[in-house]
């Protein structure tokens, strides 16, 4: 536990604020269906665990099949893996219909 003096006297407990910050937010994506484009690697990698853990159904995107499949084998069922090149107008729309097609709904991109 981390508690920081201030200047009134009072003490302020840092990880207490940080817990209640986090219950605050958890469950927010609960029941959703966010894409994920470039899931395998940076941004997208860091981010996919974390819409999973919240609860979020995941369909994960990326160029290359074997890094998103594995990423999808480690996150487990209910997440998918879709092969995607994000620059392909085509690509998109049978993403967003295979989706649809899976998942039933749509509520999130994170356009990575």
């Amino acid at each position: 536990m981390i508690a920081l003096a201030r200047a009134d006297g009072q003490t302020h407990n840092r990880l207490n604020d940080h817990l209640h910050r986090e219950a605050k937010v958890a469950g927010r994506v609960a029941g959703k269906v966010i894409i994920v484009t470039g899931a395998a690697s940076g941004i997208g990698r860091a981010t996919a665990p974390l819409l999973a853990r919240e609860g979020a159904t995941l369909v994960l995107t990326v160029v290359s099949a074997d890094a998103g499949q594995k990423l999808a084998q480690e996150l487990g069922s209910p997440h998918v893996f879709l092969k995607q090149d994000v620059s392909d107008e085509q690509q998109w729309q049978s993403v967003i219909g295979e989706t649809l097609k899976r998942c039933g709904k749509l509520n999130g991109l994170v356009n990575n």
